[in-house]
């Protein structure tokens, strides 16, 4: 009896048709393989950009939380109240300092409107 089916069963293995199918199913499992490594390749790309945006994210939250913490100080709020609203503390004198004015500036802008435009293209080139 096992003589009689092995015939066969070698005969079945080596046809064509056997041939065929398993290489088709080679195709499909290497298909398979190539796709789940190219998707596996997708996502660890797509967590690697992920993880340096949740590091930018948290390190701007830190520095959010340093402003919050220096808005809320007394030193802040005593800065903020002589710079815009010109408070003084007990005790302090405010001095005043005048700009000084340039009449030299002002001279020479006066005598640079003055003169016509060709002397001050000569006085441009030549001076």
């Amino acid at each position: 009896m096992t003589r009689y089916n092995q015939p066969k069963v070698k005969k079945i293995i080596s046809s064509r048709i056997t041939l065929l199918g398993l290489f088709f199913i080679l195709i499909l499992i290497t298909y398979a393989i190539v796709k789940n490594s190219g998707r596996e390749e997708i996502v660890s790309d797509s967590t690697a950009k992920l993880s340096q945006k949740i590091q930018a994210i948290e390190k701007e939250n830190g520095e959010l939380a340093g402003l919050i913490k220096y808005f809320s100080s007394s030193e802040f709020v005593d800065k903020e109240a002589r710079e815009k609203l010109n408070m003084i503390k007990p005790g302090e004198k405010v001095v005043v300092v005048p700009q000084e004015n340039n009449s030299e500036d002002w001279g020479n802008e006066n005598e640079k409107n003055n003169l016509s435009n060709w002397r001050l293209w000569i006085k441009y080139f030549f001076e």
